[in-house]
């Protein structure tokens, strides 16, 4: 997804929905899409409001389906777009599965990277409720 000129509430809230509705398309499935690219480098602003619909589409989103697994490249091109998009993810869930990039190359390492370690999952634990 390549962003230009101004990104608006109204574009985020659109990008939100389209994000939804292709997860609803493949039934909430989400393991046949590898990451997502969102590159931000033609964007000349951020207006006001769409930090808050950011935050308030993406919280329903990670409510509605698990995309904690789903790594997030997020492509910058100067340190204006790189502290805004830092923002935004600051106000937003899973900020381990995102990543901010300077290129579409970096945005496919870090996809590659995320795939390729084990995933963590929880100690076993026995009935007294300590992890052995």
């Amino acid at each position: 997804m390549t962003y230009h000129g101004l990104v608006t509430a109204d574009v985020s809230a659109k990008v939100y929905a389209w994000i939804g509705r292709l997860i609803a398309g493949s039934n909430q499935d989400t393991s046949h899409a590898l990451g997502s690219v969102f590159d931000f480098r033609d964007v000349k602003d951020f207006v006001l409001g769409n930090l808050t619909t950011t935050q308030t589409r993406s919280n329903t989103l990670n409510h509605k389906v698990d995309i904690s697994n789903h790594p997030v490249a997020l492509i910058v091109g100067s340190l204006y777009q790189r502290m805004l998009i830092k923002t935004a993810m600051q106000v937003t869930p899973q900020q381990k599965r995102k990543r901010i990039v300077e290129s579409m190359e970096e945005a496919l390492s870090f996809i590659d990277e995320w795939h390729s370690q084990p995933s963590l999952e929880p100690a076993p634990q026995d009935l007294s409720g300590k992890a052995s």
